[in-house]
């Protein structure tokens, strides 16, 4: 079934129509141009049609705000350093004291920083270019996410479908598969399979090894990618594992007073990303015409863990928020004590990396994406060139 069968199946009442060639090329530029003026931030000539993305926290702009779960952190001190527009300094949901890894990439892209799902404004023209549907306390294992009553990686491609239906409604099939097709898609979990799940669950224990978990771990990882390309996705980044034994919380509670490293958790955050990175291999090979990509979380903060000094940092044990050992979400509050300067750690709380290194983390990833996706070249040099190939392909 080609791409404009897809959204063809399941397409609702349009606001427009598609009516030639000119009609789609307008309303693709439209897109383009919308919401660039939003935010200075915005490069006005963006790279790609639109951002999507899924996950967890590591991602999350406030997703699980509109949820019933307590894996949230809509209040203060969160959010204390962000910057952008009428949202400065507001806790927005984010895991942070400002920005997320996401919200630089979207800069990069010259896109808005896509809105999450459930916030009342995300529907119309407020979506075009992009949603977030990423959700904290999620993993590739949907049991994962009902521990927490917060939204799967299941759910939240079902959330991205209802987004291709908005675009459909708003306008039209063509100009929709040509959005779905060149926008930037990224997944970022995986850590709450194991730290926040596995590790502490010993029914899950009793029924799986740890080799056999990563085996369903990486089948779901299979599925979820089989997926969104089967509805449209071309472009697609996985964000790996971080170094699991590196996070101050898990220091904290399986360290034994060590302040390094917890050495087993390292490796099976490495075997995990190794045995991912080949199943990615095969599906390159066997999603003809999609472009995957894998950006190396593990090896990037690992080194900044292990080399402060080359990253601007003094302090990578601890997190920012409180005693920065164990405080994270509800125990992250304006009760708590934070540190005067964030940018010296490299956690903000005992989990999650500070806006400081976010930062420097987005350009490593940009570099990997603009080399593997190409920005500029192909169907993103013009508008015009971009539909007459998707009509020619889907024909």
């Amino acid at each position: 079934m080609t791409l404009m069968e897809i959204l063809d199946s399941y397409r609702g009442r349009f606001f427009f129509t598609y009516s030639g060639p000119l009609l789609v090329l307008c309303l693709v530029q439209l897109l383009f141009l919308c919401c660039s003026a939003a935010d200075s931030t915005v490069n006005p000539k963006p790279l790609a049609p639109a951002f999507v993305i899924l996950g967890d926290s590591t991602v999350d702009v406030g997703v699980n705000n509109y949820l019933a779960t307590v894996i949230k952190c809509n209040w203060e001190p969160y959010g204390r350093d962000f910057v952008y527009g009428n949202l400065t300094g507001k806790a927005t949901g984010r895991f942070c004291n400002g920005k997320l890894i996401s919200d630089f990439l979207a800069e990069k892209l010259g896109l808005p920083y896509p809105l999450p799902h459930g916030d009342p404004s995300a529907k119309g023209t407020n979506i075009l270019q992009g949603i977030n549907t990423a959700s904290s306390g999620t993993g590739w294992y949907d049991g994962t996410a009902a521990l927490y009553n917060v939204a799967s990686l299941t759910q939240q491609l079902e959330w991205v479908r209802e987004w291709q239906h908005d675009l459909l409604d708003v306008i039209g099939i063509q100009a929709t598969a040509a959005v779905v097709q060149d926008a930037v898609y990224i997944v970022s979990t995986g850590s709450n399979d194991w730290v926040n799940n596995y590790y502490n669950n010993l029914d899950l224990q009793s029924r799986y090894s740890k080799a056999e978990f990563r085996a369903v771990l990486l089948d779901n990882v299979t599925r979820n990618i089989q997926a969104l390309n089967r509805i449209g996705a071309q472009r697609i980044a996985i964000v790996s594992l971080p170094p699991l034994g590196c996070l101050p919380s898990q220091i904290t509670a399986r360290g034994k007073g060590d302040r390094r490293c917890v050495q087993w958790m390292q490796d099976d955050a490495k075997t995990f990303n190794d045995e991912m990175n080949g199943v990615i291999s095969k599906l390159k090979t066997s999603l003809s015409g999609t472009t995957i990509v894998v950006l190396d979380a593990f090896s990037l903060i690992f080194d900044a863990f292990s080399n402060p000094s080359k990253y601007g940092l003094s302090e990578t044990d601890r997190g920012c928020c409180g005693t920065g050992l164990y405080e994270t979400g509800i125990f992250c509050t304006a009760l708590k004590h934070t540190c005067d300067d964030a940018s010296q750690y490299l956690f903000w709380d005992s989990y999650h990396p500070t806006e400081f290194f976010n930062r420097q983390a987005a350009d490593v990833f940009w570099d990997v994406l603009k080399q593997e996706f190409k920005f500029g070249t192909s169907s993103t040099l013009q508008a015009e060139d971009r539909l007459k190939g998707i009509r020619d392909e889907l024909r």
